[in-house]
């Protein structure tokens, strides 16, 4: 994965939310709100990494933490700034958006495969 959340901010600009970058600080923000989170891991030689994009997340949880390290950060989700109080296919509208975004930046086509195909299973 790139160092640069554009697969992401792509996502937020499909629902009309302005993405942007914070200098010093990864993941996507939105007027000094953060709405995306980048990370990694490495251990022995092995790699993770990922991204957690608030779409309905309950932000309440986050007064119990300091998220990404960051002091006094507010975070934010979709839901909260596109003002839904009871958001119709959100969720399932930002994972098609997320899976658009990931195909247009990695120049691919997706496509629908049945689960079985994907887990081995027959």
């Amino acid at each position: 994965m790139r160092a640069d959340p554009l697969e992401l901010l792509a996502v937020v600009a499909a629902f009309g939310i302005a993405g942007e970058r914070n200098a010093g600080y990864t993941g996507v923000w939105t007027a000094g709100r953060k709405i995306a989170s980048l990370g990694i891991h490495v251990k022995q030689w092995v790699t993770w990494h990922g991204f957690a994009l608030n779409v309905v997340t309950d932000l309440s949880y986050f007064d119990l933490i300091v998220p990404c390290g960051i002091p006094d950060v507010v975070m934010t989700s979709m839901q909260r700034e596109l003002r839904e109080n009871s958001p119709r296919d959100l969720w399932g509208k930002a994972l098609d958006a997320v899976v658009l975004g990931f195909a247009e930046v990695f120049g691919q086509r997706p496509q629908m495969v049945e689960l079985q195909a994907v887990s081995g299973e027959s």
